[in-house]
């Protein structure tokens, strides 16, 4: 195995000088562990510094590749432009900041991994500057790299002078680790961000309170007004098919024929806000029937409810939108209990297809008018679980291939083996049917994940107000991807093969 003297012969760096005279031994300060981390750490923040000079020079080499093809010349880019890696090392080596190379495979090992550190060091204090959480911002682009150094250290102990290796394993490496780190940060910061969006219950806690600083002001409904708001109500209802033509009330929908009831009591006199209070939370328990009819009845009547409480008071007006995002997220929460209980309906594609059809019943009721006080991004929310994105339904495709029974099983796992075993065998067949199915219950998977994920935010969405909560992509996530990339692309320039 060749050791490092003879791996750095012949190769650009400020080592180049010791390596013409390996039988010279080197001073004991320069064969320390110290000094050889240091030298790696500053090789690698040259190496940083220097890279644009060296693109740049790169560049400027395959321009003179193609004059020296055209024009049978044999110009050559510098093989050290000023202020390039090479430069800027050597200058380093010059006043002992950089030391020659060791024999010793420990110190190797903390050399290479210094010097990927190193590269890291100015995009980490670049990406930090600006950074929401700079020392956590810093740290996850020094994590990647030092993953990445010890993946290229152990390849080239491994593999000594093979440079190819050592770059692929610094960028697989690397580049893992950067990936994993971000899906974590991502999902912490997803979580954060949901739990500030109120529950529905909580955001009925917030209406009520709203009723409540109503009451304080003293408003009241005069008799004028609850005479209206009767009119109103019945002639919903009377449109509706709630009253015969002799005047009759139908209990039919029992819930909503209630409130209408109690819309007329209160219209022979005056109501409080507690009286307003207690006529809404009928409506909405009508507006909330399993009932879809009743519950359509009573949602327009609720809605019309909502416009005169709201008239009376400001803080009414609020609690109307309040209200209304409670009810729509409340909806949201029913279909996907619907879903849980008809996913065993469905044994090919369970969950994912009961949670569309349900969505898709919604989205029907909405085009026909039937669903009332839905914004354009929620409805699209809507929309998104119930046809699915091109994605989800790319790994609904594939979950098809998932044998779940018998004429699946034949045609997912039979034919694959069948074609395996004609061109190799058993072994062979036995692995396609095996990859096709595992790659369909992958799909499968994917799907319902996917599903699940639009509809959580959509209910997001409706809880609140319309809008996505904040802080669902981590501000930093960027500025680390981008630190990460500039380290590798500077160590595979510096580590590519000569």
């Amino acid at each position: 195995m060749a050791g490092p003297w003879e791996r750095y012969q012949g190769q650009e760096g400020p080592w180049q000088r010791y390596a013409t005279t390996p039988e010279a031994a080197p001073d004991p300060y320069s064969d320390t562990y110290f000094a050889q981390g240091t030298s790696g750490l500053n090789e690698g923040i040259g190496g940083m510094l220097g890279a644009p000079v060296d693109l740049m020079n790169s560049a400027i080499g395959l321009g003179m590749k193609g004059v020296n093809a055209i024009a049978g010349t044999d110009l050559k880019p510098s093989d050290k432009p000023f202020l390039g890696s090479r430069y800027i090392n050597e200058a380093m080596g010059d006043v002992g900041a950089i030391q020659p190379p060791t024999q010793d495979r420990g110190k190797q090992v903390l050399r290479r991994v210094a010097q990927s550190v190193g590269s890291s060091v100015v995009p980490a204090m670049g990406a930090a500057g600006g950074a929401v959480a700079p020392l956590k911002t810093a740290a996850g682009i020094l994590a990647p790299a030092l993953a990445g150094g010890g993946a290229a250290a152990a390849s080239q102990q491994i593999l000594p002078g093979n440079q190819t290796a050592e770059t692929m394993a610094e960028l697989v490496a690397s580049l893992g680790t950067a990936g994993a780190q971000s899906y974590l940060r991502q999902r912490a910061a997803d979580q954060a961000a949901r739990a500030t969006v109120p529950t529905v219950d909580e955001l009925k806690a917030q209406a009520g309170s709203l009723y409540d600083e109503a009451e304080k002001t003293g408003v009241t409904a005069n008799r004028t007004q609850t005479f209206k708001l009767h009119q109103k109500m019945r002639n919903i209802a009377s449109s509706e098919g709630l009253i015969s033509p002799t005047g009759r009330v139908s209990n039919a929908y029992p819930k909503a024929s209630e409130a209408l009831r109690m819309t007329e009591d209160y219209s022979k006199g005056t109501m409080t806000v507690p009286q307003m209070k207690a006529v809404r939370k009928t409506l909405s328990d009508a507006a909330n029937s399993a009932d879809g009819s009743e519950g359509r009845i009573a949602s327009k009547m609720l809605e019309e409810f909502d416009d005169f409480s709201s008239r009376l008071a400001p803080p009414l007006e609020k609690a109307k939108g309040i209200y209304h995002s409670a009810m729509k997220g409340k909806k949201l929460e029913q279909v996907k209990e619907l879903a849980g209980s008809r996913a065993g309906q469905f044994s090919g594609s369970g969950y994912e297809n009961a949670l569309r059809t349900e969505y898709r019943g919604l989205e029907r009721n909405m085009i026909k008018g039937n669903e009332r006080g839905w914004t354009d991004a929620e409805k699209a929310a809507v929309s998104k679980v119930a046809q699915g994105t091109t994605g989800a339904n790319i790994a609904r495709g594939v979950g098809k291939l998932a044998p779940t029974g018998a004429v699946s099983y034949g045609v997912t796992a039979g034919v694959p083996f069948a074609i395996g075993n004609t061109i190799g065998g058993p072994m062979l067949g036995g692995a396609a049917a095996l990859g096709t199915g595992l790659t369909g219950f992958a799909g499968r998977g994917i799907a319902t994940k996917m599903g699940l994920n639009a509809a959580e935010q959509a209910e997001l969405l409706v809880r609140n107000q319309g809008l996505l909560p904040k802080g669902l992509l981590d501000p930093d996530t960027y500025r680390i991807l981008t630190g990460v990339l500039a380290t590798n692309a500077a160590n595979s320039a510096n580590h590519r093969p000569r």
